[in-house]
C-alpha cells in the first residue's frame, strides 16, 4: 500500500505540477537556507519571466535584500546542489518589493485586568460630577461581581 507522502511525490513529479513543486522548493530555500532575521520577514516569493520576486512583509528589511541579492543568488545555488528536486530553479534577476497584504494574526491570548479597587471611597462632589464618580462606583462593583 503506498503511503501518502509517496503519492504526493509521484504527484510533484508530473509536468503539470512543476508549479506546485517550484512553489515548494521556494518555500524550503526560505526556510532552511535563509537566516532566520530574514526569513520570517519573507511573505512569499515566485518565478516569473526569469525574475525571482521576493514579497516581504516590512519596508525596512527591503533594502537589506536587495543589497544582499548576489548573496542570494549564491545561497541558492548551494540550495540547488543539496536538493537535487529543486534543480529547476533557474532565474537571472532578483525583485524584491514589499506585499501589500496584511498578515492576519490570530491573538489567542486576550489580556484581562483585574480591577484593584474596590469601589470604597467618599463621594465629595456635587452635582453632575457626584453623578459620574457613583456611576463609576457601580461600574467598579459591576466588575467585581463578575469577577466571583
Amino acid at each position: 500500500m503506498k503511503t501518502a507522502e509517496s503519492i504526493i511525490s509521484h504527484l510533484l513529479n508530473k509536468p503539470t505540477f512543476q508549479n506546485a513543486t517550484k512553489a515548494q522548493c521556494l518555500n524550503l530555500f526560505i526556510t532552511q537556507s535563509l537566516p532566520p532575521t530574514l526569513s520570517r520577514f519573507v511573505s512569499f516569493c515566485y518565478i516569473k519571466n526569469d525574475t525571482l520576486f521576493i514579497a516581504i512583509n516590512h519596508c525596512g528589511i527591503k533594502m537589506e535584500l536587495y543589497y544582499k541579492a548576489k548573496l542570494l543568488k549564491s545561497i541558492l545555488v548551494m540550495f540547488k546542489k543539496t536538493n537535487p528536486k529543486c534543480e529547476m530553479i533557474n532565474f537571472s534577476n532578483i525583485k524584491i518589493f514589499v506585499s501589500n497584504k496584511e498578515e492576519k494574526k490570530v491573538d489567542d491570548t486576550i489580556p484581562r485586568y483585574y480591577e484593584h479597587s474596590k469601589a470604597e471611597f467618599e463621594n465629595l462632589a456635587d452635582g453632575e460630577l457626584a453623578k459620574q464618580f457613583e456611576a463609576i462606583r457601580q461600574e467598579i462593583q459591576n466588575l467585581m461581581d463578575n469577577d466571583e
